[in-house]
């Protein structure tokens, strides 16, 4: 990245590449096939026009005086990002760290439900079902759900690390992506359970599954840690293909014109695009509960399996700083932290996204005042 770029990427160019079956040296000169909602045939274009607005997050974000922090904020994770996804394709994901799941992949998926225009959309409807305006109120739009974005991308770390995260392989190399990088489709045959399947490429895809309690690392060699990631074979590609491009809002990509002109009809429906607490993952106060359930886990990587510290999960601030965060963001009246959610557990750690009593459920005025500072202090 430059040092002030003009077209900032909502999908990374490196990600858009990998639906390429070019070879160039730079990934972001690589060229995918790309339909167009408003097209009416598919034409080629290089990575690094693919998925991106002018100056989109070129806006001050909180009081940051840096209008590109934003930007930076994806740069940052993108530099390792293709490692990372490769570093998926080998069956039981060996070679992923802790480090590289909680500071490359978590972001990078929490990052794909927040980076893009339909952001705006969804951000803009919540405050319009509480009646807020943000134009009544003087409020420039733009800024304010550039702001939103950092505080949306905390709050979603922990639903997506306790998730249930597994890699599909594909036969046929025929997978196509969209402008979000995911479609949604049901969890076998749960007819109440949705996830998230984000293609990482023409044959593999991660499927991301939201649950409330899941063991999320494991001891890893000597003195380290990975990341629970299960890999199975995907079935039907045709049928996710559907999925992922019935939920496009602008367009689809692959490999080649055959590979995305089939799914026109699928690209015209106008399907909206669900918040993530809709699909089971945290919202509202229990996300706000357990929002700093990432810090407390990269802080506890330095730590080898068996040692002590390991199962108090406190905060280091400077290790947390240290590699790539999305910033620290807090409630301005919140007293104290909420009890973490994490625990050790057969020597792995596991993560249960639990209601705090008094702060996320059965509130009464005196077990709010218990978490939140009074308004006369």
């Amino acid at each position: 990245m430059t040092s002030d770029p003009k077209r900032h990427h909502y999908i990374p160019a490196c990600y858009i590449a990998r639906f390429s079956s070019g070879s160039e040296t730079s990934r972001r000169l690589r060229r995918v096939a790309i339909l167009r909602r408003t097209a009416s045939k598919v034409v080629l274009q290089t990575a690094e026009q693919v998925g991106a607005i002018n100056h989109f997050y070129r806006n001050q974000v909180g009081s940051s005086s840096d209008p590109l922090s934003l930007e930076r904020t994806w740069s940052a994770y993108e530099d390792e990002l293709t490692y990372a996804l490769d570093s998926l394709q080998e069956w039981g994901s060996p070679t992923v760290t802790g480090r590289i799941w909680l500071r490359i992949l978590v972001p990078f998926v929490a990052g794909l439900l927040v980076r893009g225009p339909d952001f705006n959309v969804r951000h803009a409807q919540r405050l319009e079902s509480q009646g807020i305006s943000l134009a009544d109120l003087g409020i420039d739009e733009a800024r304010n759900s550039n702001t939103a974005r950092l505080v949306e991308l905390q709050r979603l770390l922990a639903g997506v690390m306790a998730a249930k995260w597994r890699i599909l392989h594909f036969n046929s190399a025929s997978l196509i992506s969209n402008d979000l990088g995911y479609g949604i489709r049901r969890h076998g045959n749960n007819v109440q359970l949705f996830g998230y399947v984000i293609p990482l490429n023409s044959r593999m895809a991660l499927e991301i599954i939201p649950a409330r309690h899941r063991e999320v690392l494991q001891p890893r060699g000597i003195g380290g840690w990975s990341p629970i990631i299960e890999h199975s074979m995907g079935g039907d590609v045709d049928g996710l293909n559907r999925a992922i491009a019935s939920i496009a809002r602008d367009f689809v990509i692959g490999a080649s014109d055959q590979e995305v002109i089939g799914y026109k009809e699928q690209l015209q429906q106008e399907t909206g695009v669900p918040d993530p607490g809709l699909l089971g993952f945290p919202q509202g106060r229990l996300a706000l509960a357990h929002e700093n359930e990432w810090h407390r886990l990269v802080s506890m990587l330095r730590y080898c399996p068996g040692d002590m510290r390991v199962g108090r999960f406190e905060i280091d601030w400077d290790e947390v700083l240290s590699d790539w965060s999305p910033g620290i963001i807090y409630v301005v009246d919140l007293k104290r932290l909420p009890p973490t959610g994490l625990h050790e557990s057969n020597g792995g750690i596991s993560l249960t996204l639990h209601h705090v009593d008094g702060f996320s459920v059965n509130r009464s005025a005196k077990r709010e005042r218990d978490w939140f500072k009074c308004e006369a202090q």
